[in-house]
């Protein structure tokens, strides 16, 4: 029960971070413009990759929480490990 409630809890940070860090994103896109700077847009390709990875890792949640059935026998945590697969490429 306090696991369930735990995960919840990282769960709604999570889709914060995302959403905050989307919302910066657009943030530095558009001062990049008026201000002509490219180091503005070079930073902001780098949160727009760390947005698409914290995204890629909401949706896997969201999908690992899906129920099984007749189709899918098995659960649905591996999408999890499947998530991390392009997170861990772009490190190496």
């Amino acid at each position: 029960m306090f696991y369930d409630h735990m995960c919840e809890i990282k769960e709604k940070r999570l889709f914060l971070t995302t959403t905050l860090i989307g919302l910066i994103l657009q943030v530095k896109f558009i001062v990049r413009f008026w201000m002509g700077s490219l180091a503005l847009l070079s930073s902001s390709a780098y949160a727009l990759r760390n947005n698409f990875a914290l995204g890629q890792s909401y949706l896997a949640i969201q999908v690992a929480k899906l129920p099984t059935n007749n189709k899918h026998t098995c659960d649905y945590h591996r999408i999890q490990v499947l998530a991390s697969l392009p997170t861990v490429q772009r490190c190496t």
